[in-house]
């Protein structure tokens, strides 16, 4: 039987839970493997259960009406997600593609729900784990306001940086030229572009498959940052 490994364990919104309440999250999970451009749902779908992606990338996208992909968030594991639609009961916001392999756990509604009722701590949990999510859309709402694509595809540097960032000197995957072009609303050309300008002024670097930031303060003032 498929278990929830200790990454997912050690996330803030689990990490509170008893282990008897941890395993029985476990041991109800819905456990699916995704491979490259595989779709995890569809917008519309209904919200039958939290997301965890456990190991891979997922990319969190909405088509616009002229038939455009936007994308919304870039997922990297482990991470929690699809905990609005649990809540309220709506239907999912948004279409989810892989973009590698990824392994991905549901817990059915039902389960969780309960779980999280009668434990006060998991319920605290969930608090904070909202607020931050909270705060990243509104970020990227400040991204895609940005009136330069230059200055978006920046900023949307700087704030994968932050993800993962313990230095100001930090490798990190970087979506690819189209991913990122859907994320901030511009053409895969012009992320070609604006990459070959960084890499040109010293500010990013690639090495050993990661983007390297390189001058972090010429990059915020690249992105209108500062």
């Amino acid at each position: 039987m498929k278990t929830l490994p200790l990454q997912v364990r050690l996330l803030p919104l689990f990490r509170d839970l008893s282990d008897a309440s941890f395993s029985v999250l476990s041991k109800s999970c819905i456990y699916k493997t995704l491979l490259n451009e595989d779709t995890l749902c569809n917008k519309g779908d209904p919200s039958n259960g939290l997301f965890i992606l456990i190991r891979g990338q997922l990319q969190v996208y909405e088509v616009s009406r002229d038939g455009q992909e936007i994308g919304l968030n870039l997922l990297k594991g482990p991470v929690v997600f699809g905990e609005l639609g649990v809540i309220d009961g709506e239907p999912r916001s948004a279409d989810i593609m892989a973009l590698t392999t990824a392994d991905v756990a549901i817990i059915p509604k039902g389960v969780l729900m309960q779980c999280f009722t009668e434990t006060p701590e998991s319920s605290t949990a969930m608090f904070r784990h909202l607020t931050g999510m909270v705060r990243r859309l509104t970020q990227h709402q400040s991204v895609l306001a940005m009136p330069s694509a230059t200055q978006r595809i920046c900023a949307m540097l700087v704030e994968l940086h932050s993800r993962q960032a313990s230095s100001d000197v930090l490798g990190f995957d970087m979506p690819k030229q189209k991913e990122l072009a859907s994320m901030v609303n511009t053409t895969r050309e012009t992320v070609s572009r604006t990459m070959s300008l960084l890499t040109k002024e010293h500010i990013v670097k690639k090495t050993k498959g990661k983007l390297m930031v390189t001058q972090m303060a010429s990059m915020r003032q690249w992105a209108g940052l500062d």
